[in-house]
């Protein structure tokens, strides 16, 4: 290693830290271009980006939106800004361009995730990211699988979705005793099952969420205040299981607030869209 010069010291060696760019405020411009409430919907990249092209520059980390001179260099600001249906249209282009790459980032992570699970844990209810292993903690029912339907199905990704709505359709079984959490297993199993079939119309998941929310809805006919935070209505006879109950979310009275008036809530929903018998329940279904 060199040797410090004499009379010098280890501080004044030392690089300066770069100083940071300023963050612009939304040009005076953009109120005329777009009302408040959108104008409060941008981050503060986003209004930066703004105000640098009103004032001729680039915006910073852009490869879309192209101005005459980068940022910060003298002449020729403003010519880039208005060249081109004035820096209205750079503004447009530069929130397209960033539609764009968040939409192709999801869809590489989406990709990169779904890859890995169809590969390592395929069926099974998760996959452990830093053994890459798969474990199934709740129940074996495929609960990543069965809960990332209609993010597969939105997403473009048909045929990943048609493998994942097969494993369903032809493994996955309601018709067992099983210890669930009721609240979770009806936002993820049920949830992702109705969801499915809205978007796809197979009819084997739709015969699966019934199957499924035939069993889930006993727990809302139990004798107790609340509905229980883990339920034995997923059972082979569609009737109560004895289990011990398993805390939702890890517990804590905030799981199930609301007590007795939710429930009376929940259940008058309930009966109102599935009405008190199996011939009612189905006539809401589509």
């Amino acid at each position: 290693l060199p040797q410090q010069p004499v009379g010098s010291s280890a501080s004044a060696l030392a690089p300066s830290p770069p100083r940071p760019l300023p963050v612009r405020t939304s040009p005076a411009e953009a109120g005329a271009y777009w009302d408040r409430q959108t104008l409060t919907s941008f981050s503060a990249s986003q209004l930066d980006a703004f105000s640098r092209l009103a004032s001729g520059e680039c915006p910073l980390l852009s490869r879309a939106v192209h101005c005459g001179r980068r940022a910060g260099s003298s002449g020729g600001r403003r010519a880039a800004a208005t060249r081109g249906g004035g820096w209205q249209a750079l503004a447009l282009a530069y929130l397209e361009e960033e539609a764009f790459l968040a939409r192709r980032q999801a869809k590489t992570m989406l990709r990169h995730v779904w890859t890995n699970y169809e590969a390592r844990a395929f069926g099974m209810d998760e996959l452990k990211p830093i053994s890459g292993k798969g474990l199934d903690s709740w129940g074996g029912m495929g609960q990543l699988l069965v809960d990332s339907l209609d993010t597969l199905w939105l997403m473009g990704f048909r045929d990943e979705f048609n493998r994942a709505a097969d494993w369903v359709e032809s493994h996955l079984r309601v018709d067992r005793d099983l210890n669930v959490n009721l609240f979770e297993t009806t936002i993820r199993h049920l949830g992702g099952l109705i969801a499915g079939y809205i978007l796809s119309g197979r009819k084997g998941l739709l015969q699966k969420a019934v199957a499924l929310g035939d069993r889930l809805l006993v727990a809302f006919t139990l004798p107790e205040a609340t509905p229980p935070s883990t339920t034995g209505a997923i059972s082979a006879d569609g009737t109560p299981a004895s289990v011990a109950p398993m805390p939702v979310g890890g517990g804590g009275a905030g799981s199930t607030g609301g007590g007795s008036r939710l429930a009376r809530l929940t259940r008058a929903l309930v009966r109102f869209w599935f009405g008190n018998s199996a011939a009612d329940r189905h006539a809401f279904v589509p």
